[in-house]
């Protein structure tokens, strides 16, 4: 999805490196704490629950979105903020930043090494920087609009072009996707992954839809698909995997989740087959 504004007006060199200072040091702040309440028996303990009794949030959802947005305000101070656990500022710069400050948090709950920060500089609906780092292992993946995505492994930047795994056919496509949290779009989205999971190679369910972007973008899956997820989940991810070459379909920086609608995206050898697939089975109708 394209947005209308002009990124050439803001400095995305200088976007990236604040999210990336935001980034890194919500990522400590979450090992630190994970590893504090794992050790005192309290993790369990600093849980609640949102949107259904298996939607968990933590105390450090809380501190690391809290961290984030002090980071993010002291650097860019004129900028508006929106994040998953509740942060709503207005921007006054055009720029705004959307925020996940744990993406994957049943995955931190369990200790799967498979959650992530997530971080990234809009205008309107123009990605223009973005960094996610996954918590449990360091990985880190950045991209600017028009300037290509980048891994960081071995303590060096390699680029991303949705390699090595590139498949010319969608039945040997590995395909990435979640569930939500409520019981009736479950339901809607078996029937959906029933019809579907015989097109491809196989089915992965990893938890984490940032991380999933990510994955596309550096090839150890070639598509992707979501309902119901929203722009904190996928605006990181979304261009990282766009500035790797994938093709990216969602609802737009301003949609909600709440609407149902369907996130996609795909290596460009697959994704007119994969869209014609999903479209078989029925995904590109809102969960209802």
């Amino acid at each position: 999805m394209t947005g209308t504004e002009n990124h050439m007006d803001y400095d995305t060199t200088e976007l990236l490196a604040v999210a990336l200072e935001a980034a890194l040091g919500a990522a400590k702040l979450v090992r630190t704490r994970r590893e504090e309440l794992v050790t005192s028996g309290a993790l369990a303990r600093t849980t609640e629950t949102k949107s259904s009794d298996v939607d968990p949030v933590t105390v450090v959802d809380k501190e690391s979105e809290a961290y984030i947005t002090h980071t993010l305000t002291e650097l860019r101070p004129d900028d508006g903020i929106v994040g998953e656990e509740g942060t709503s500022l207005d921007s006054h710069s055009g720029v705004r930043w959307i925020v996940d400050p744990i993406d994957g948090t049943v995955n931190f709950l369990y200790g799967i090494p498979q959650y992530a920060i997530s971080i990234a500089a809009a205008a309107g609906d123009d990605l223009l920087a973005a960094v996610v780092i996954n918590v449990a292992t360091g990985r880190t993946f950045i991209a600017r609009k028009g300037e290509g995505a980048f891994v960081e492994s071995d303590e060096e930047w390699h680029q991303l072009t949705c390699a090595p795994q590139q498949p010319d056919s969608v039945s040997h496509a590995l395909v990435a996707t979640g569930f939500s949290y409520t019981p009736e779009w479950r339901a809607q989205q078996a029937t959906i992954i029933t019809e579907l999971l015989p097109q491809v190679r196989d089915i992965r369910r990893m938890g984490s839809a940032a991380l999933d972007l990510c994955a596309l973008a550096e090839g150890t899956v070639n598509a992707y698909y979501e309902h119901g997820i929203h722009p904190w989940d996928y605006a990181a991810g979304a261009l990282i995997a766009a500035e790797a070459g994938a093709y990216v379909q969602h609802p737009g920086l301003s949609a909600s989740g709440k609407d149902g609608e369907l996130t996609a995206a795909a290596a460009p050898g697959v994704w007119e087959e994969f869209r014609e697939a999903l479209a078989s089975a029925g995904a590109f109708e809102p969960l209802r």
